[in-house]
């Protein structure tokens, strides 16, 4: 089966970590026969002169705002770069930006045809996801990964976002979170829960334990991830014990890499006075990242709010406990033998869990945590919930 993967957000060249779980699943679905070309819509704001310079361009060749050099390649990846002016009204810009999707069809679909599109999450994902379909006259699904607010975008826009979800042949969402957040908003779609996948073959478990007991976040310095919960915690638990050490990989540099430091991070650390007991990474490669998992003791997430939490599901993987706040996704993925709950903005009972680990007032058994990840979220589980999502949509 063809797909035509429509994405808000995805690896580029000056950061190949962003959205990277996309890339992945992808081509996890890729080595299980589906045939994939993803696409990414962008805007590239211009002043009048150079708007119509550009259309003029487009026009005589519409190749030119089709880009295949900046995304992370396999699948094949383009951006569309949309010429817009800020001041022309919104429906104008919608129906030139349809008027482009015509015209480029040909160019990209002229040998290559998909049989589905999938909306890679809200608000460009949805919005296009639907564009492209009345173009190609196919059905499309759309899978949303993202916090759905689509009342905090702009107010039309929104009402796109919410067009394009009732018009879908089905919604997916990676959580029992996320189908109550859609359901809030288009409460007329059945959303299908959809748990992102994790590679049981990259990730493993190591069976010595860290010589230190070692805690660990992967996080940024957003409200919504309350990374001062984390390390106001780590105070908490500092005066429980001093024999620990803990771990915070993050940044927020989006769009350049090359700029990621952990500076948020590590001043409210020092204002806390725990910055000696912490090491503080901007980024890991992501062939890193299981060595990573193999030597922490447990991980901790402090979210407000997460949609799936991809990276305490690797953790799971790899046999580690987790420790989570009442923040929605990972929450699915919690039982007696994987970890614990604790409340939002509680740094106390979040510190209070890490301890009881620690002296194994909660034991956990790693084969047990790993088997059940497997059972759940690993790839063959996964490829069948999308082999039956995907040929639903087109039966």
């Amino acid at each position: 089966m063809k797909i035509l993967l429509v994405a808000s957000w995805y690896p580029h060249k000056k950061n190949p970590f962003l959205g990277n779980f996309f890339r992945e699943r992808a081509q996890i679905l890729k080595e299980n026969g589906f045939d994939y070309l993803v696409v990414k819509p962008d805007y590239l704001y211009v002043n009048i002169f150079n708007l119509v310079f550009r259309w003029i361009k487009f026009l005589l060749n519409p190749s030119t705002i089709i880009d295949n050099k900046t995304l992370v390649q396999d699948p094949l990846a383009l951006t569309i770069n949309f010429p817009v002016y800020g001041r022309i009204p919104a429906f104008i810009t919608n129906k030139m930006i349809g008027f482009a999707l015509k015209k480029v069809k040909p160019v990209i679909f002229k040998e290559w045809k998909p049989d589905l599109i999938h909306g890679l999450s809200f608000p460009n994902g949805a919005i296009y996801a639907e564009l492209f379909s009345n173009v190609l006259g196919i059905p499309y699904v759309i899978v949303e990964h993202n916090t759905f607010l689509p009342h905090r975008i702009d107010h039309a826009e929104g009402k796109r976002v919410l067009q394009a979800y009732k018009n879908a042949k089905s919604i997916g969402v990676v959580s029992e979170h996320q189908k109550r957040m859609v359901l809030m908003h288009v409460p007329s779609c059945e959303p299908i829960t959809l748990w992102n996948a994790v590679n049981e073959q990259v990730y493993n478990i190591n069976t010595h334990k860290p010589e230190i007991f070692t805690v660990a976040t992967v996080t940024y310095p957003d409200p919504i991830k309350d990374y001062r919960t984390f390390l106001k915690s780590m105070l908490e638990l500092s005066k429980m014990t001093k024999d620990f050490r803990y771990i915070m990989i993050g940044n927020d540099s989006f769009s350049d890499i090359s700029k990621a430091n952990t500076s948020k991070f590590e001043n409210y650390a020092k204002e806390l006075g725990v910055w000696h007991l912490g090491t503080f990474l901007p980024k890991v490669d992501k062939e890193m990242m299981p060595e990573f998992y193999n030597n922490i003791s447990v991980f901790a997430s402090t979210s407000i709010a997460e949609t799936y939490g991809n990276a305490a599901r690797e953790a799971m993987m790899s046999g580690v406990p987790v420790v989570t706040t009442a923040c929605g996704g990972i929450e699915d993925s919690i039982t007696a033998d994987t970890g614990v709950v604790v409340p939002l903005r509680n740094p106390h009972q979040m510190a209070l869990a890490i301890f009881d680990i620690m002296n194994q007032k909660y034991c956990y058994e790693p084969e047990k945590i790993r088997e059940y990840a497997i059972n759940n979220f690993g790839c063959e589980v996964y490829v069948k919930r999308m082999k039956k999502f995907y040929t639903d949509a087109v039966l």
